[in-house]
Formats: C-alpha cells, sequence, structure tokens
C-alpha cells in the first residue's frame, strides 16, 4: 500500500468515527439545564425538534460539519505519517 492509499485509509476511517460522535459531541455541548432534563437518548429521539430551537442550532450544525471533517482530516495526518514512517 503506498503512502496516498494509506492516507486515503485512514482518512475515510477518520470520517466514519467522527460520524458516529456526532450525536454525543453536540449532545455534551449544549446548555446543562437541557442536559439535566434530556438524557442522550431522548435528545436523538428529539433532534429535529431542537433544531427548531435557535439557541441549540448552532451547537448542532458545528457539531455535524466539524466532527467529521476534524477526524477526517487527522486520520488523514495519521496515515501519512505512519506511511512515512516506514
Amino acid at each position: 500500500m503506498n503512502a496516498q492509499e494509506k492516507a486515503t485509509n485512514y482518512a475515510m476511517k477518520g470520517i466514519f468515527t467522527g460520524l458516529l460522535a456526532i450525536y454525543p459531541v453536540s449532545y455534551r455541548f449544549q446548555p446543562d439545564a437541557l442536559r439535566l432534563k434530556l438524557s442522550l437518548t431522548d435528545y436523538l429521539g428529539r433532534m429535529a425538534e431542537l433544531l427548531d430551537e435557535p439557541e441549540l442550532r448552532p451547537g448542532i450544525v458545528l457539531s455535524l460539519a466539524l466532527c467529521p471533517l476534524v477526524r477526517g482530516l487527522g486520520g488523514r495526518g495519521l496515515g501519512k505519517f505512519m506511511a512515512w514512517r516506514r
């Protein structure tokens, strides 16, 4: 496997894990009052309703965009580093 393939492989794994982490990360960055009122399961079930709330929307949307992006870039960097080491 060449360096480019290795970097792409790690990037795809990073994007996938970022997609899995979206909801817990989004939940973590919500106000304490919401987290005391709703469990993570309730939060997931009411996501569409919560997106209508203007004060909650930025945290949710940022998590949706940044989790896969950050994890994908991190995975790509890790793949390049692993290929460089060999």
